[in-house]
């Protein structure tokens, strides 16, 4: 929210080093960062599958209003849907929103 851009190559190759998984909060970065918008991820030229999880909006930078996604590897993702209270208390998105963002 500063405007600070992290040197996201430098992490993931700390993550690689350690063995960590890097999960990217670009809620910020999406929509404004990147030659396409694409986020910081565009912006630092690294690859999504060189991160564990991505989190973004579909609202602020895009303009769709509202809500927002998860993105990483399949096993990942249908954990958190069974497991996440804010998702399976959560109303799924208007198509109107999913198509503007």
């Amino acid at each position: 929210m500063e405007g600070d851009i992290p040197d996201l190559r430098k992490i993931v190759s700390m993550c690689k080093k350690y063995k960590a998984v890097l999960l990217l909060d670009d809620c910020h970065g999406t929509g404004v960062l990147g030659k396409t918008g694409r986020g910081a991820l565009e912006h630092c030229e690294v690859d999504i599958n060189e991160i564990g999880l991505l989190i973004s909006t579909l609202s602020k930078g895009l303009g769709g209003g509202g809500g927002g996604y998860v993105a990483g590897k399949y096993e990942v993702i249908k954990y958190l849907n069974q497991r996440s209270r804010s998702y399976i208390f959560s109303s799924t998105l208007g198509p109107p929103v999913v198509a503007c963002a």
